[in-house]
């Protein structure tokens, strides 16, 4: 009966150091776990996948020239059938009837036993800082250390092979420490076999046989064996485990009866040829390179804490002779040195290995000064100083383990260059780490800077390629390549995306970026030479929808870009869009609109803020949000997260322009906000007006007239030339070059940017003749001519365009024109729908002469004017019978001057408000006659003119600028309120006009 009660009464006997160690393991499991399904195609190694891919088909090994070593693509390729088959069971027993066993992709899994390695290493780490005799708390602030270290967990986002050579490390460590303090004779063969395996993870490891040897010279010298054993016995047992180890790893070696010493040397002479580079000095030398790249690398991902620890133990171990720890020194000595003198580079994947044994000997001096403390705290002070050496690794891991779940930048300038470039753009870039942009016509073909040259031709940098061209050390190019590259750089910059640079040191070519593979610094240039852009303009801009649910909006560089900062949802669904700004943002303009014909329910989510809504049919919510940057390790990251419950459609647009926000703010009465943000404005342009002008009038507002005039200084001739702009009523064509010009930028890339093009594409009519395609931000449909009425066309935008006046034209052709009737060719009807069913209509009847004789395709343009918000625009094409006509494309563009006139209006009134406070009432009267003639209703500038007018002595011209007012303004008003009343007063006592209400 004792038996069974015993049993039932058993509990497992675990210690807290065991739960700790699990605990810790699972961190840096979630670690390297995180975003691990990152885009595939990113980094130039992970075709290993096919490795993986000819192993789980059942061959035993995978022939190559290079890539011999493939004992961890071994492990994950024979692994992969039996984790499949037990999916399908699982799926099968567990799911619904008739369910489809999705196939695992082969990548992914590698990527996952990656993963998997890298947190076994945490306990592994663990086991080998016990052998060295270091206490439990030792052992757990050793893998504590190296869950979090920054470079192991994001490598362990890939499928190379560094991370396993890290672990075939951390256990070989490990074997020749219990091989010196036990010297017997499985040791040397247990030894042997993970040599074996870690030079078949990855040749560079072979370096650890340094380490087995200190371990063996370390036994000679305490045991005194004879010569027989030491010189001949012990290593020919090691030399064994090492050739089983080689063959187990790669089983080429026996079945291929590929040489093994020829396949090493082959990979040393492959990783110490010489590279070209001209050498200038020691740092811009090769070496001075390596040693560069290697010192930002460890101070990137590795911590330079953590050397000056390894430092302080090896002078340890080297002092109190602890020899059991030279065998752990031996391999990063061993490693980093001659690697640093002998091979051609020292990237960031080639320190992985080197961790784990700095880890080791630098807690020696941090267990030699808990040895000094009380027994009872030692535990404590080891907790200490984990947490103390761990906070600012974590800050670095997570900062780059974000980027894995994060958009790649070669995926969003993919979709900025698919539309934002110019439709005859032709864009050139490098052919290392190809960030696969779609509208890339051709590889830089030429070292001379003068081909790429043209006014269509665009280049695009990728840090990734570039830096290879440049020293480290002064970021000054190494050879004529780098010298190409140079010259790029002194073109139009027109985007940059760089998710995870911030620092403009960081951004220099030749400071090769940490994670050198992911998120690659992105530029494109225009090739053209560079413009300093001297005015901010605020512009609204097109909307440009990506398709995708999830993107990445770059607001640098605003005047050569579309808005991207906006999102179409059908619901159920979501839509998250991320700003990424040049410079914190203070506030986020949100505009929601529901463009469905029924209430639908909403969720805005904002880091970690979140927002419920309801939104009738056709409403319109617009706020001023306080962003926050997401997650706090990153900078200048913010993510807005829309949920949508109902059917939808439901547009969020996004608005983070400082200047254009600060207007928003004016015109609201928020003059505290409008200050800080146009503060930001005029600190990111100080020489631009209207940031300035419209910053004095926020300060004005408030009564602070001083700083005002200060900023308005010497401003009169930028005021004149923007007068001359906006004021001027014809229509001038070259008036946006003219605009241009005083804005420091290119009229054709600033028109560019102003526009979106519907191209209709070929279709296949349906069963009832009909043909439609849909698009992400439009829809066009063909409809034959049916029962005596015409054919016709029509495109159908799905995304709101700003409430200006538009320029619209229209790609037309006919296949033949000599069937042309005599009658009108069609005619196209412009449609401006609203969400609650308002619409504006806009006719063309076009012609034959519209055409021309014997013109198979022409452009007609219209002007559009504005319409309310949030309508969507269709355009359609009627044909009668017998017109061959067809729309082949629109193309629509936001007017410019009524923009710059409603900032202008402000900026004017700024310089007439503050002359008239400092006693200058004539000049100021003039001053705020612009401001009439660019809005006669503004409220500000009506209260100052007359106020200017009375105190100049004109009350005849006062009277007569009220009146007409009065006559303008709507009934029922604040301001036309506030004129009746004036009116009176003049009429009664000739008065000056009383404080206007704003």
């Amino acid at each position: 009966m004792d038996g069974p009660r015993t049993l039932i009464t058993w509990r497992p006997n675990i210690s807290w150091a065991s739960w700790a160690l699990a605990a810790i393991v699972a961190l840096g499991l979630a670690l390297r776990l995180w975003g691990l399904d990152w885009p595939a195609g990113m980094h130039p190694d992970e075709w290993a996948a096919d490795i993986i891919a000819s192993f789980a088909q059942g061959h035993w090994y995978y022939p190559h020239p290079v890539i011999w070593h493939q004992a961890f693509y071994l492990v994950a390729g024979f692994t992969y059938i039996p984790v499949q088959m037990l999916l399908g069971k699982l799926l099968v027993l567990l799911g619904p009837a008739y369910v489809q066993v999705p196939a695992i992709p082969y990548l992914l899994w590698g990527r996952l036993w990656v993963a998997i390695m890298g947190a076994a290493n945490v306990w592994v780490l663990y086991a080998l800082v016990r052998s060295l005799g270091l206490s439990r708390a030792a052992g757990l602030a050793g893998a504590l250390l190296l869950a979090v270290n920054p470079l192991l967990v994001v490598h362990s986002h890939y499928l190379t092979v560094d991370v396993p050579l890290a672990l075939a490390v951390t256990l070989g460590l490990w074997a020749g420490v219990r091989l010196y303090q036990d010297p017997r004779w499985w040791r040397y063969l247990v030894a042997g076999l993970a040599f074996g395996l870690t030079l078949t993870t990855k040749a560079n490891g072979g370096v650890i046989l340094f380490a087995f040897v200190t371990a063996h010279l370390a036994v000679v010298w305490e045991r005194r064996p004879r010569w027989p054993r030491w010189l001949l016995g012990q290593p020919a047992l090691f030399a064994l485990g090492g050739v089983l180890g080689m063959i187990a790893g790669y089983p080429g070696f026996l079945l291929a009866k590929d040489n093994p010493l020829f396949k090493y040397a082959e990979q040393v002479h492959n990783f110490t040829r010489p590279h070209f580079a001209e050498h200038i000095s020691f740092f811009n030398s090769p070496l001075g390179d390596r040693l560069v790249w290697s010192a930002h690398t460890i101070g990137d991902a590795i911590g330079w804490e953590l050397v000056a620890l390894f430092a302080l133990g090896l002078a340890l171990v080297l002092w109190r002779r602890y020899r059991a720890a030279w065998v752990v020194a031996a391999y990063p000595l061993f490693y980093y040195f001659p690697y640093l003198f002998i091979s051609h580079r020292l990237a960031e994947r080639d320190l992985t290995s080197i961790v784990p044994p700095l880890i080791c000997l630098a807690l020696l001096p941090l267990a030699w000064a808990v040895g000094q403390v009380p027994r009872r705290g030692k535990s404590a002070v080891w907790a200490l100083a984990a947490l103390a050496l761990m906070v600012h690794p974590l800050g670095r891991t997570v900062s780059g383990a974000y980027l894995f779940w994060q958009e790649e930048t070669r995926i969003s300038a993919d979709r900025w260059a698919g539309a934002d470039l110019p439709p005859s753009a032709r864009l050139f870039q490098g052919g290392y780490g190809v960030p696969q942009v779609a509208r890339s016509t051709a590889f830089y073909h030429s070292q001379n800077l003068a081909d790429y040259e043209g006014q269509d031709n665009f280049v695009l940098i990728s840090s990734s390629d570039a830096d290879r061209y440049f020293f480290q050390w002064a970021k000054i190019p190494r050879n004529p390549m780098g010298r190409l590259l140079d010259g790029f750089a002194k073109w139009q910059l027109v985007k940059e995306f760089d998710l995870g640079y911030d620092q403009p040191a960081d951004k220099l070519p030749g400071r090769f970026k940490y994670p050198v593979f992911v998120d690659p610094y992105l530029r494109f240039y225009a090739a053209r030479p560079s413009l300093e852009q001297t005015q901010s303009l605020g512009l609204e801009r097109p909307p440009s929808i990506a398709p995708a649910p999830y993107a990445v909006v770059y607001t640098n560089h605003r005047a050569y870009s579309a808005d991207g900062a906006t999102a179409l949802v059908r619901g159920p669904g979501r839509a998250v869009r991320v700003l990424r700004p040049p410079q914190p943002l203070l506030a986020v303009g949100v505009v929601l609109v529901n463009l469905g014909g029924k209430p639908v329910s909403l969720k805005l989510e904002q880091g970690p803020r979140k927002q419920r809504l309801r939104l009738e049919p056709g409403q319109r919510e617009v706020f001023t949000d306080r962003p926050l940057s997401w997650p706090p390790p990153v900078e200048r990251v913010y993510p807005y997260t829309l949920w949508v419950e109902g059917p939808g459609p439901v547009v969020l647009r996004l608005l983070g322009d400082p200047l254009g926000l600060g207007l928003r703010c004016l015109e609201q009465g928020r003059w505290e906000l409008a200050e800080r943000l146009l503060e930001q404005a005029h600190a990111a342009r100080p020489a631009a007006l209207l940031p300035r002008a419209l910053l004095a009038a926020a300060l004005l507002e408030q009564g602070r007239v001083q700083p005002a005039g200060l900023l308005l200084e010497g401003q009169a001739p930028a005021q004149e030339r923007l007068a001359a702009l906006v004021l001027d009523s014809s229509s001038d064509p070259q008036w946006l070059e003219h605009l241009a010009d005083w804005a420091g930028l290119y009229p054709d890339l600033l028109a560019n940017s102003l526009t979106r093009s519907y191209p209709a594409q070929a279709l296949e009519p349906g069963q009832d003749g009909k043909a439609r395609r849909e698009h992400p931000s439009f829809d066009f449909e063909a409809w034959p001519a049916k029962g005596g009425k015409g054919r016709g066309e029509r495109f159908s935008l799905k995304e709101p365009w700003p409430t200006w006046p538009l320029s619209l034209r229209l790609r037309l052709s006919r296949p033949d024109p000599a069937q042309a009737p005599a009658q009108p060719l069609g005619e196209l009807v412009a449609t401006a729908k609203g969400p609650r069913g308002e619409d504006l209509l806009v006719r063309r009847e076009i012609s034959p002469e519209d055409l021309g004789e014997g013109t198979r395709r022409r452009t007609l343009e219209m002007a559009l004017p504005a319409a309310g918000p949030d309508r969507l625009w269709s355009f359609e094409l009627r044909c009668p019978p017998g017109s061959n006509l067809h729309l082949d494309g629109v193309e629509l563009r936001v007017a410019v001057r009524p923009q710059l006139a409603r900032l202008a209006r402000w900026a004017f009134w700024a310089q007439g408000e503050l002359m008239r406070r400092q006693g200058r009432p004539a000049m100021a009267a003039a001053m705020l006659a612009w401001v009439e003639r660019l809005d006669p209703l503004f409220a500000p500038g009506l209260t100052s003119q007359v106020r200017a007018l009375l105190a100049s002595g004109q009350p005849e011209a006062a009277l007569s600028r009220l009146k007409k007012a009065q006559s303008e303004l709507p009934r029922g008003s604040e301001p036309r309120a506030w004129v009746e009343g004036e009116l009176k007063k003049l009429a009664i006592k000739g008065s000056s006009p009383a404080p206007a209400p704003r």
